[in-house]
């Protein structure tokens, strides 16, 4: 992930945002935030709320994705569906 400089707001953030996917559904680029950038924030805010249910904090392998040393967290990872729920396999 690069970096990107903080702009003032103009109160037309939806707008602008919207606007910018629109756009690049027809030209094909990313878009300001793209679904690696999602997807890398809302990990980060899993991982917080595990550190707060395990009352720890916690290192995190990116590369094995599980935390170092907790496997109390390690099991909250991935959820737990009560019967008769499951997650169909793909």
């Amino acid at each position: 992930m690069e970096v990107v400089e903080k702009k003032k707001g103009t109160g037309k953030g939806l707008y602008l945002h919207a606007g910018n996917m629109l756009e690049c559904m027809r030209t094909r680029e990313l878009p300001n935030a793209d679904i690696a950038i999602g997807a890398e924030v809302a990990k980060m805010s899993h991982l917080a709320n595990i550190s707060c249910r395990v009352n720890s904090a916690l290192n995190w392998d990116n590369s094995t994705g599980q935390f170092i040393g907790n496997e109390e967290a390690n099991r909250l990872i991935k959820a737990n569906y009560r019967a008769p729920w499951k997650l169909p396999k793909v």
